[in-house]
């Protein structure tokens, strides 16, 4: 059996946008069950029209996906590239006796 994710079928644009009450009716009826309708010009499945309830389901799942890419991306990215806080703090500039007083300054806020 063909997974439903995989384009078995696929309509030209202008068919999909012809039946697109049909497949929203269907899609209402069918719920979550309804077909993933690929489509796209010259039958190539460069869009796929998934029923909302659906995507209800795999939303999350997609979301996850993504925010797991963009932390892979900013991994690779930084990989190496991180600063000691010394180092941070002699690119700003900051004298350790700033520093200091600083941390002071916040502990005597916090203990009011």
């Amino acid at each position: 059996m063909a997974s439903p994710f995989t384009p078995t079928r696929v309509l030209d644009t202008s068919e999909a946008r012809k039946g697109l009450s049909r497949l929203a009716a269907k899609a209402r009826e069918q719920g979550a069950r309804s077909e993933i309708v690929f489509c796209g010009p010259y039958r190539h499945p460069d869009l796929a029209i998934v029923p909302a309830a659906l995507l209800e389901i795999i939303g999350p799942y997609i979301e996850d996906i993504l925010i797991a890419e963009r932390v892979s991306t900013r991994r690779a990215e930084y990989q190496g590239g991180g600063v000691s806080p010394d180092e941070l703090i002699e690119s700003l500039g900051v004298s350790d006796e700033d520093v200091e007083a600083a941390v002071a300054r916040i502990e005597a806020a916090s203990i009011r």
